[in-house]
């Protein structure tokens, strides 16, 4: 019995270790060149976002998929990369604004082809992976929250932000283009304990209930 509770526990742990889901933006509307509104999915209902700002093109409906290989998108913490059907490029821009309707709860930015200038943000971020995507491979690095990429290579990847977040503010750096969207952990409500505490629970409360079983088997000998 302890047995298969372990090996039931051990198969959960694999699960969470391979990251959460991420509710990724739906970007849906580009009302004029400098704006493009969306909605995102958090655990504690739906958020309208406003992104204002230089705007190359964006995707809101279908097109070509730049989050694939997704291999640079996925860590710990992301198990899910972006859809095909929603990305924002920026060629630079001073004053990029990505708004939320309300405050969501350490929302993560993905990036395709960081190259050349960093990105500059208001706030520190903590990277979750980078690696090759669909312009090259490159490592993300972070400075005084710039964000680059090692040699100045074609960086992809996952950033994230810590706390309840209003907006998101950066300065795009000047290439011919590099994608974004935003995204939040599916399950990430605070209070609420992450699935690896309470799986590591389980597997104390099942360790202790097989020491007594082996205490009783000894007993009755």
């Amino acid at each position: 019995m302890i047995h298969r509770i372990y090996s039931t526990l051990l198969v959960l742990v694999a699960s969470v270790s391979s990251g959460a889901t991420i509710n990724w933006t739906d970007w849906t509307s580009t009302p004029n060149s400098t704006t493009v509104l969306g909605t995102l999915a958090t655990p504690t209902g739906p958020v309208s976002l406003t992104y204002t700002g230089n705007v190359n093109f964006a995707q809101v409906s279908g097109g070509t998929n730049y989050w694939n290989p997704n291999t640079a998108y996925l860590s710990a913490t992301v198990s899910n990369a972006p859809p095909a059907s929603d990305i924002i490029t920026v060629s630079g821009g001073t004053a990029n604004l990505v708004s939320f309707s309300q405050p969501v709860l350490n929302p993560l930015m993905a990036w395709v082809s960081v190259n050349g200038p960093g990105v500059t943000f208001q706030q520190p971020f903590t990277i979750l992976s980078s690696g090759c995507g669909f312009w090259g491979c490159g490592t993300f690095q972070e400075a005084g929250n710039v964000l680059s990429t090692v040699g100045g290579a074609e960086g992809h990847g996952v950033i994230q932000f810590s706390g309840m977040i209003s907006s998101i503010a950066f300065a795009g750096g000047n290439e011919n283009w590099r994608g974004f969207t935003v995204g939040v952990v599916a399950s990430d409500v605070s209070g609420v304990p992450e699935p690896a505490t309470w799986i590591f629970g389980l597997m104390g409360l099942a360790s202790i209930a097989g020491v007594r079983s082996w205490n009783r088997s000894r007993t009755t000998r």
